[in-house]
């Protein structure tokens, strides 16, 4: 019994992953190239 369990919380697992990445847009540990918001910081030559 606890492997029937254990197989719909894996598809409930990866419905919800689904969900949010459709929705919600794809988070940045989900993508293959990370989104990086965070301004640079470049220093002079």
């Amino acid at each position: 019994m606890w492997k029937v369990k254990l197989v719909f919380g894996v598809i409930a697992a990866c419905l919800i992953l689904f969900a949010v990445e459709r929705w919600l847009g794809a988070p940045d540990w989900m993508t293959r190239e990370p989104i990086d918001t965070r301004p640079r910081i470049t220093t002079l030559p």
